[in-house]
This record gives C-alpha cells, sequence and structure tokens, in this order.
C-alpha cells in the first residue's frame, strides 16, 4: 500500500509541471514585412531579432530608402576589403 501511495505521488509530482507549461493559445500567425502607403510612397517594414532575445522590433521605410541603406552598405564593405588588401602585413 505504501509503494502504491509513493508511486502515485510521484507520478503526480512529475505531471504536475507538464500541465503548467501546456499552452491552449492558438498559435501566432507568421509575421511577414507589411507594406503601407504614406504619401506617394509605400513603407515597408522588416521585423527584426537580436539573438538571443524574444523581442523583435519594426523598421520601416521606403523602398528608395532600403535601396540606398544596401548600396551605403556594399560600398563600405568594398572600401573594407580594398583598404585590408592594399596595407597587408609585409
Amino acid at each position: 500500500m505504501r509503494n502504491r501511495i509513493l508511486a502515485l505521488t510521484c507520478a503526480l509530482s512529475f505531471s504536475a509541471p507538464l500541465a503548467a507549461l501546456a499552452d491552449t493559445s492558438p498559435p501566432e500567425p507568421f509575421i511577414q514585412p507589411i507594406s503601407t502607403v504614406h504619401g506617394s510612397e509605400t513603407l515597408s517594414c522588416h521585423y527584426y531579432y537580436h539573438e538571443g532575445t524574444i523581442i523583435r522590433w519594426r523598421d520601416c521605410r521606403t523602398q528608395r530608402e532600403w535601396d540606398r541603406l544596401r548600396r551605403e552598405t556594399q560600398q563600405n564593405v568594398m572600401e573594407f576589403q580594398l583598404r585590408t588588401m592594399t596595407t597587408g602585413n609585409r
């Protein structure tokens, strides 16, 4: 009798955390970049996550701003690569 009570107590104590972890809420829909009209130009929003965080942030820009940012980043990378090639250790 004692063994049965002990076994039942152990089983209940191990299953209680599982019931607490059960999530009954519906899953969140997959978030994709959204577009909204801002004046005559369309805003395109992208969601970003930093590694190790659960909070996301939204970055909304026009397509022209996204293109300018991409060109600036490409230019910076290219300048860095050229600088490291020409000033290498000898």
